[in-house]
């Protein structure tokens, strides 16, 4: 009977390192999708300020 114990709290502690490390590798992938997508963010609102920048300096030019 001692030796079902044992087993069955071996089993639990194997379930909990699985879950464990798969939680953190799921937290880690989706910080690596929000920085992606904060990066492609900053980099459309900068490539819209540059345009208008060149807007601005194509208008003061024709005058």
């Amino acid at each position: 009977m001692m030796w079902f114990i044992i087993l069955l709290v071996l089993i639990g502690l194997i379930v909990y390192v699985f879950l464990h490390a798969y939680n953190t590798l799921q937290r880690k992938a989706q910080e690596i999708r929000e920085s992606l997508s904060n990066i492609s963010v900053t980099m459309s609102k900068k490539v819209g300020l540059i345009n208008q920048l060149v807007d601005v300096v194509k208008k003061l030019s024709r005058q």
